[in-house]
């Protein structure tokens, strides 16, 4: 495995983590319109928006050259637009 797979698996693997304590935390009260719901709702949907970036992540794990460049690179822009948004909403 060289390095640029290792690092993309390891920052893959902190997301996902990060995912799952954002919903430990209730972070989708953080956001605009998910704070208007009810808890449950808010949840679900917290958790349905980012199944889409999660089944994309799994499928570039999967295959090899343009498919797997296009994967590291969106996950480099997802964690920098990310951070960005903590940032904003401390």
């Amino acid at each position: 495995m060289q390095i640029a797979d290792l690092s993309y698996h390891l920052a893959l693997a902190f997301f996902f983590c990060h995912q799952l304590d954002a919903v430990r935390k209730s972070e989708w009260q953080k956001t605009t319109f998910l704070r208007k719901l009810s808890n449950s709702k808010a949840r679900w949907w917290f958790v349905m928006l980012h199944l889409p970036l999660l089944l994309i992540a799994f499928w570039t794990i999967g295959n090899a050259g343009l498919a797997a460049e296009i994967g590291r690179v969106s996950l480099a822009l997802l964690c920098t637009v990310h951070w960005a948004i903590h940032f904003r909403l401390r």
